[in-house]
């Protein structure tokens, strides 16, 4: 079986989450990028991530890209209407712009600690022009001998993803 990714690089598993997805009528599945165990919607490409672990995907995903900085388009404005449930709560999750680079509209649940990304938003982030080298602070408490980030309940073997048993809910397995 050969290794399928989404648009963004993220690698998916084929292993369902059970949990339908926050955008269409696809169900997550377990995922991983730069290391780390994510949820990914293969119909829409949608990803979902925990808040504390995209400042380190973004920065490993900016270090190691080699392409071309592509501009970001102005933010369009009817991005910032839509609404998202959490699929762990089911509040309405906040819809905002990224604070980062390459001008993206982002949605977050506060109460849970995670972040929705549409299809291609997490290349957009990438391939904005900007800092690219790793600063300590991008990788606090990233230690891959001693794993303490990530989605619980995931099988380690796969991909030298990192886990986190401080989740209970995580309905990834």
């Amino acid at each position: 079986m050969s290794e399928e990714y989404t648009a963004d690089g993220v690698k998916l598993s084929s292993r369902e989450s059970g949990v339908a997805c926050a955008k269409c009528t696809g169900e997550l599945e377990v995922a991983s990028v730069e290391g780390f165990k994510i949820a990914a919607c293969r119909s829409c490409e949608g990803l979902l991530v925990e808040v504390r672990l995209l400042a380190k995907i973004i920065g490993l995903a900016r270090a190691n890209y080699e392409g071309p900085e592509i501009a970001p388009q102005p933010l369009d404005p009817s991005e910032l209407r839509m609404e998202l449930q959490c699929v762990v709560c089911l509040n309405t999750m906040d819809t905002h712009p990224y604070c980062g680079p390459g001008s993206v509209v982002i949605d977050s649940c506060h109460h849970c600690g995670l972040i929705w990304l549409d299809r291609q938003e997490l290349n957009r982030i990438v391939e904005a022009p900007g800092r690219r080298e790793l600063l300590a602070a991008d990788l606090m408490d990233f230690d891959r001998d001693n794993p303490t980030v990530g989605f619980s309940n995931m099988n380690p073997s796969v991909d030298q993803t990192y886990v986190d048993d401080s989740l209970p809910w995580l309905f990834l397995y």
